[in-house]
């Protein structure tokens, strides 16, 4: 299983011809979280209300529904969440909040993510594999 990172998601519904592609070629249906279903709504509700807003609403409607599934922050996942940010947190190496919480997922699942920032979620013990490069 590959869980789809935010800035996957976002380029899927910008467009990107290549991560498109990659994802297709997965060979199964993705999953994302429901914390990267939060970021990208998130991101798209500060937009001033207008043309682009409505686009990228119904662009992020688009993308989520081709998850299998939109995997939840459960109290199993908080646990996993604890531990890895105090454990960055020690190293000197802090991690965002919203990182954590998909790293949290990501682990506990025992699934690969899919991400563009790859350095971000280094020294987890994830799967990492990042779509845009060459072993991608």
């Amino acid at each position: 299983m590959i869980i789809l990172d935010t800035n996957v998601i976002s380029a899927m519904m910008a467009g990107d011809c290549a991560v498109v592609t990659w994802v297709m070629a997965l060979g199964e249906q993705p999953v994302t979280t429901a914390i990267t279903a939060a970021e990208l709504l998130y991101g798209i509700e500060q937009l001033p209300d207008g043309a682009r807003r409505r686009t990228l609403r119904s662009r992020s409607a688009e993308a989520l529904s081709l998850m299998r599934e939109i995997l939840p922050f459960t109290t199993d996942s908080a646990d996993v969440y604890a531990a890895i940010r105090a454990e960055r947190r020690r190293g000197g190496r802090p991690i965002a909040t919203m990182d954590a919480m998909i790293a949290a997922i990501t682990r506990q699942t025992g699934a690969g993510l899919a991400t563009r920032n790859v350095a971000d979620f280094e020294g987890l013990g994830l799967r990492l594999v990042d779509p845009w490069s060459a072993e991608g």
